[in-house]
């Protein structure tokens, strides 16, 4: 639970705004570093097998963009991203 006296010390984390701004900025960073690798490593993962995946789990999924990227390769599967 966030206390006042906790957002004080954490400055870029007051305000609903600010923390809406920072997600924003990490994800399309994160999507933008990881691009080319998650192409590379879907395509990957869709040599392995001769069928489509019916249900993807991606563990520790961080900010959601490989699972993204799962969702556009296999579009037919249902894919569920887990983090804390």
């Amino acid at each position: 639970m966030n206390t006042a006296d906790e957002n004080a010390s954490r400055p870029n984390h007051t305000g609903a705004d600010a923390g809406t701004t920072g997600t924003a900025e990490i994800l399309e960073l994160d999507a933008e570093v990881l691009r080319t690798y998650l192409s590379e490593l879907t395509a990957w993962l869709g040599e392995l097998s001769d069928r489509e995946p019916g249900h993807i789990v991606d563990l520790g999924s961080g900010t959601g963009t490989g699972a993204i990227a799962l969702a556009r390769r296999f579009p037919r599967a249902e894919v569920s991203a887990v983090d804390l």
